[in-house]
């Protein structure tokens, strides 16, 4: 499953080389912003699906629900599982 992604300062960085439909060289083809337009804070997220959701080192004081799993690697955010819902 491909994440959700708050806050994370650099384009695919964390994505591997084999991430479907990033062209060959994608690096020389999407500018980089700076770092703040990456910012997130105060955000609710519920994610009620599988995909995983990563908190980059942008994100901060957001409040995150999710049935997949999370890595927070911001500051001050809340992460609580919910549940699996039935099929």
């Amino acid at each position: 499953n491909r994440p959700i992604i708050l806050g994370y300062p650099v384009r695919f960085d964390f994505l591997s080389k084999n991430y479907p439909g990033i062209p060959e060289g994608y690096e020389t083809h999407f500018k980089k912003a700076n770092d703040d337009d990456y910012q997130a804070s105060d955000i609710s997220l519920s994610n009620k699906t599988n995909h995983p959701v990563v908190t980059g080192k942008r994100s901060e004081d957001n409040e995150i629900s999710s049935v997949g799993k999370v890595r927070d690697l911001g500051k001050n955010n809340s992460v609580m599982p919910l549940p699996k819902q039935a099929d």
